[in-house]
């Protein structure tokens, strides 16, 4: 995220956050995934930039699987070895 910050590269520091919005998402931070990819998304449709608002699209979809599904590490269903 600092190389982003660095080279000012708006796209790529969307992405970042994007990228954590996952990671929260992963540890069942959902509110916090979800505010993420919501403020990205406002940002995205304010400066018309229709690359970060698919993937944000795509991120909110993969949130809502994993609620609704959960990971392998959420799961307590699943046996591990």
């Amino acid at each position: 995220m600092r190389i982003a910050a660095e080279l000012d590269d708006r796209t790529l520091l969307a992405r970042c956050h994007l990228y954590i919005a996952l990671s929260a998402a992963q540890q069942a931070d959902f509110a916090s995934a979800k505010r993420i990819v919501r403020i990205i998304y406002l940002w995205s449709r304010h400066t018309q930039n229709e690359f970060v608002q698919a993937c944000c699209r795509g991120v909110r979809s993969k949130i809502k699987s994993i609620e609704l599904f959960g990971t392998h590490a959420l799961r307590s269903d699943v046996v591990t070895l």
